[in-house]
């Protein structure tokens, strides 16, 4: 009965707009911070992406000096 009561209480109070704001604001920053951990991980990855062309380019690039060279 304790339980009933509890959530009729909530649902009034949600009607009512008094904690309503603060499960919206919740719900939009769970949702933030979903996003900027997506974004996050995609900066990541593009950054691993990018450093690894890079490498293999110089790697390349040192392979073909070294082979023009003789060395």
């Amino acid at each position: 009965m304790t339980d009933l009561e509890t959530l009729k209480t909530t649902f009034l109070q949600a009607i009512n707009g008094t904690q309503l704001s603060a499960y919206i604001t919740k719900t939009e920053f769970a949702d933030l911070k979903i996003k900027m951990e997506e974004k996050i991980n995609s900066a990541i990855a593009e950054l691993e992406n990018k450093n690894k062309a890079f490498i293999e380019n110089n790697s390349n690039f040192l392979a073909k000096k070294i082979i023009m060279r003789g060395i």
